[in-house]
């Protein structure tokens, strides 16, 4: 937090009637031993400084969040491009966040030569390895988290599903998964249904998830069906909407036109590895 302040950056002295004695050890602010003759006045010149102090945040997370929000509003003006270009920005951002704290305790239990708890076996590849917490209610720590192989981690929370859902809090998540096409103008598709659209209100984030490499980006909700309208529903199934990810922009959802409109709109994403808890 920075407070706006003056400072002292010099003196001048000025020949006055009145007479004190003669000084040599005045000080104003962090100036020092000034020299001043009795029947001389002093001028201090000032100018704007900054004094940095700090505050802790006594916000809990929901006024975090809802705050979050009123500052993404305000910056947006009204205009629902900036909207929802600053409110993607911000979101995949903290996801990046989060991401890069789960790696570097990955990469600090593989140094360590950590086993598999579930199976006792050590990992033959630095790929598709998960990090699971013992505790779902702490954060991603050297002490709170093991590695596990995909199978042994599924069994785990197969075993406990009330505790996954207890400690973690989580909302459901809709998850779509696609095939690599290397034969297409596009790598990844993905098909979303009328009737799976109406289930949107009762999730949290939509992930759409590469089968190849088990990569994949999280989209809001509320992002997600701004792209989900009728002119953009396609003539596959029951009025499918259609998302792909193009060989020339893969760092985007790139959602098809339909039946009315000719337009293509894209979202950029941020590609995440394979989900871990």
């Amino acid at each position: 937090m920075a407070i706006p302040a003056m400072r002292a950056t010099g003196v001048s002295p000025v020949t006055s009637p009145c007479f004190d004695p003669n000084r040599t050890d005045l000080a104003v602010g962090d100036i020092t031993a000034i020299a001043k003759k009795g029947w001389e006045c002093m001028w201090v010149r000032y100018a704007e400084a900054v004094i940095k102090t700090s505050w802790r945040c006594i916000m809990n997370e929901r006024e975090i969040l809802a705050r979050t929000r009123e500052m993404i509003a305000e910056h947006a003006s009204g205009d629902p491009d900036r909207w929802w270009y600053a409110n993607r920005f911000v979101f995949a951002r903290l996801m990046l966040d989060e991401r890069k704290t789960k790696t570097n305790v990955k990469q600090k239990l593989l140094d360590a030569n950590m086993l598999c708890p579930g199976c006792g076996k050590r990992f033959e590849t630095r790929r598709d390895i998960h990090l699971h917490r013992l505790d779902g209610d702490k954060a991603y720590s050297q002490a709170n988290c093991v590695l596990m192989h995909p199978d042994c981690h599924r069994a785990a929370h197969a075993a406990h599903p009330e505790a996954v859902e207890v400690a973690t809090g989580r909302e459901p998540t809709l998850t779509k998964w696609s095939k690599r096409y290397d034969d297409m103008p596009f790598v990844y598709w993905w098909d979303i249904a009328p009737g799976l659209a109406e289930q949107l209100n009762d999730l949290e984030p939509a992930e759409f998830a590469k089968k190849d490499t088990k990569d994949r980006c999280v989209v809001p909700v509320e992002m997600l069906r701004t792209f989900l309208t009728p002119e953009r529903q396609t003539t596959r199934g029951q009025g499918n909407w259609g998302v792909k990810v193009l060989k020339d922009r893969p760092d985007e959802l790139a959602f098809e036109p339909g039946t009315g409109s000719r337009e293509w709109r894209f979202l950029p994403v941020v590609w995440l590895e394979e989900a871990e808890d």
